[in-house]
């Protein structure tokens, strides 16, 4: 009983007793490939009992995707092979793609490689390629059951824990940023963002819809609120990203704001902590707790004052602006863990995105497919044209599975597997050739296969090393070649697998580097580059004076490029991390995270431009202001076209002197103009909404500006010198 205690002699036994009973059904069945069985079973043993099953849901429903495009290529394009390859190649494409940012990346990895597998498997014979579709979804179906029978006899840890307990690590991680940023204006300006607060927040937001669907298939009590739990995570999500949003902001407003507002603001920040900690007991104990029906700063709205700058006046309603949509989210959360703690039903729509949907296709997820297509066709022209090539077939299915895995974390070193890789045959292949040759009968052979995949299991037990663990115990059992038809023992397959699985790497290895760069220098240059594209396009689309500007499809190449703002500072700082600390010191680093933090200010600030570009203004307002503001985009446009070229001779002290200059003028402009001028009967939706787009545009600018000056701090001669 102490040894059942540990996790990980429980992941090593349920993992070793699965993949041994799964063989002897398999074996006593006459099935040919019982490896199958054991190949499903250590790709989907993950840390809890309810993610493990929807992997292996994933990979049923994706086998079942992958047998009728397989049966259909069969059937129409056996007799060409070129056809044939370049349908499966823009199928792989497709569902690499598709694999880039989903919760369900395992059905898509399993729907591409697996059409490979079973159209070369079976020779491109109709008649037998039944035979191995079926065997093979029998053999899937019997290790996934074979697991989820001994997960659950062996009581291992439960999604719905892991769940709840990232769930209220995100509401503690939450409250703790909202303390933070609980201080006086001008310490909240010098105060560095928590780098590694946001990371952690990040990661969970990505983790929680995974470990949600692995809890609903778990769980009565998850499933029964799934809808409220879905809703309750979007609200979480959006509690973040504003929250980041208002921190962020304190880095690029330079202007003290009232004294007298700074009250109401430490009190509203107090109550939002104290808000996700209500929800957390909630959540826990399920008790009814209250929550306060109102805060005083954003209990009336501030009358339209042209006495006030505007761009003063507008600064402070964008900031209310996003505490209203944080007290929104804190109320919503709380109504929603009531639902959940089923004290009080919760039956609100559900909440418009932060950033809706668009139709448009990421770029960086396009070159990944890219790189993938060109990877397979280069495995499979080998198949075709290297007739010495050691089993070549095996070059062509692997380079599906290799390609793929490698494009959805392209930072990863393709040769860095080769090792494990290697031992793993290796020790697959000496006990082939010295310990199965002496073995009588399945008691033997299910010793054997027991102890072998327990001691893999048992020193890769941890989450982290579960890909290296499913690749391992795969590339063991495939080794073995344990075979209910005509079993032999030989050393040539293993040494060949060897041999084509090194030359794979190889190839996967050149084509990260040709012709679409994957070196993490390339990629954050090019990342910063596309960043500064989709800018200097948003911009160009705030126009007014052309209607295309308003039609459907430049909404929607709006929303993309508003996508593009909003994910490419956290690929950035992803992809900074992963810069050789051997080549690039820490102090180089730290100096490109600070870059990508200030995108992430500009882009929150970016975006309070675009979405008050969908309110209807004055038309007075608008021929007053256009002149300038046509000079003051011109002007940005010449600081972004600074940032895609990384220049470094820009004059921070310049810029800073001009925008005072244009802000000053722009107040004398507005200000003779509603008070007593021709605006002097505006409505206060029109004033407002002009403060709030030239508070934006002052914004956006000083944002521009600091990130001019983070830019020229970067070393980027480092990060454009040539290495291999």
């Amino acid at each position: 009983m102490s040894l059942l205690a540990s996790d990980r002699v429980r992941l090593a036994l349920i993992v070793s007793l699965s993949i041994t009973t799964s063989f002897a059904i398999s074996m006593s069945m006459g099935w040919t490939k019982p490896y199958w069985a054991g190949m499903a079973i250590a790709m989907c043993s993950l840390a809890t009992r309810g993610e493990s099953v929807f992997k292996g849901i994933q990979r049923l429903a994706g086998t079942a995707v992958a047998v009728v495009i397989a049966l259909i290529l069969i059937s129409t394009l056996s007799q060409d092979r070129w056809s044939y390859a370049l349908v499966v190649s823009l199928w792989l494409a497709f569902c690499s793609y598709r694999m880039q940012a989903s919760s369900t990346y395992y059905f898509w990895y399993c729907s591409g490689f697996i059409v490979v597998l079973l159209t070369m498997m079976s020779g491109f014979e109709s008649q037998r390629s039944f035979y191995v579709v079926i065997e093979r979804a029998q053999e899937t179906v019997l290790g996934l059951l074979c697991y989820i029978a001994y997960s659950t006899a062996l009581s291992r840890q439960e999604a719905t824990h892991a769940f709840r307990a990232k769930v209220q690590s995100q509401l503690a991680l939450l409250a703790g940023r909202i303390e933070a940023m609980r201080s006086t204006e001008q310490a909240m300006r010098d105060r560095a963002p928590d780098r590694d607060s946001r990371r952690a927040i990040n990661n969970i937001t990505l983790e929680l819809p995974t470990l949600h669907a692995s809890a609903v298939l778990e769980s009565f009590d998850i499933r029964e609120r799934a809808g409220a739990w879905s809703q309750f995570l979007a609200e979480l999500s959006r509690l973040a990203l504003m929250l980041d949003r208002l921190d962020l902001s304190f880095l690029a407003l330079r202007s003290q704001p009232d004294p007298a507002d700074q009250k109401p603001l430490d009190t509203a920040l107090d109550i939002f902590a104290d808000r996700c900690r209500t929800i957390d007991r909630i959540l826990t104990d399920k008790v009814a707790l209250p929550i306060p029906e109102q805060l005083t700063i954003l209990a009336t709205e501030a009358p339209a004052d042209t006495r006030l700058s505007p761009f003063v006046a507008g600064e402070a309603r964008l900031r209310r602006e996003t505490l209203r949509a944080i007290d929104h989210a804190t109320r919503e959360l709380h109504a929603w863990a009531l639902d959940i703690s089923d004290i009080r039903r919760h039956s609100q729509a559900v909440a418009p995105l932060y950033l809706p949907e668009t139709f448009w296709p990421n770029p960086e997820f396009m070159l990944r497919s890219v790189t993938q297509f060109i990877t397979f066709w280069a495995a499979f022209l080998m198949f075709i044209y290297v007739p010495a090539l050691p089993d070549g077939p095996i070059v062509a299915m692997l380079g599906a599975v290799f390609s793929m895995n490698v494009m959805r974390q392209p930072w990863m070193k393709p040769l860095v597997m080769l090792v494990p890789i290697v031992i793993a045959i290796l020790f697959g292949g000496l006990t082939h050739i010295l310990i199965m040759p002496a073995l009588d009968g399945f008691a033997g052979l299910g010793t054997m296969l027991f102890s072998c995949t327990f001691l893999i299991a048992y020193f890769l037990h941890t989450p982290q090393l579960q890909p290296l663990r499913g690749i391992g115990i795969s590339q063991f059992l495939m080794a073995l070649q344990i075979s209910n038809q005509n079993q032999a023992y030989s050393a040539t397959y293993v040494f060949n697998m060897i041999v084509a699985i090194a030359m794979l790497l190889l190839l996967i290895q050149f084509f990260k580097m040709v012709p679409i760069s994957w070196r993490p220098e390339a990629v954050v240059q090019r990342l910063i580059r596309r960043y500064a594209d989709s800018l200097d396009a948003l911009l160009h689309g705030l126009r007014r004076d052309d209607a295309r500007f308003d039609s459907w499809f430049a909404r929607q190449r709006r929303l993309a490029h508003m996508r593009q703002l909003a994910t490419l500072p956290g690929e950035l700082a992803n992809w900074i991390d992963k810069l050789d600390t051997t080549v690039f010191p820490e102090a180089e680093k730290v100096r490109l995270h600070q870059l990508a933090e200030q995108l992430a200010v500009l882009s929150h600030r970016m975006f309070d431009l675009v979405w008050l570009r969908d309110h209807k203004a004055d038309g007075r307002f608008l021929a007053l202001l256009a002149p300038e503001v046509a000079k003051w985009r011109a002007g940005l446009g010449g600081l972004i076209a600074a940032l895609r070229s990384q220049d470094t001779a820009i004059d921070i002290d310049d810029l800073n002197r001009r925008l005072t200059q244009r802000v000053a003028s722009l107040d004398s402009l507005v200000a003779g103009a509603v008070n007593g001028g021709p605006l002097a009967d505006a409505t206060p939706h029109s004033v407002v909404l002009m403060q709030e787009v030239l508070s934006a545009y002052r914004g956006v600018s000083l944002a521009l500006i600091d990130t001019a000056a983070r830019t020229r701090n970067a070393n980027w001669p480092l990060l454009a010198e040539t290495r291999f």
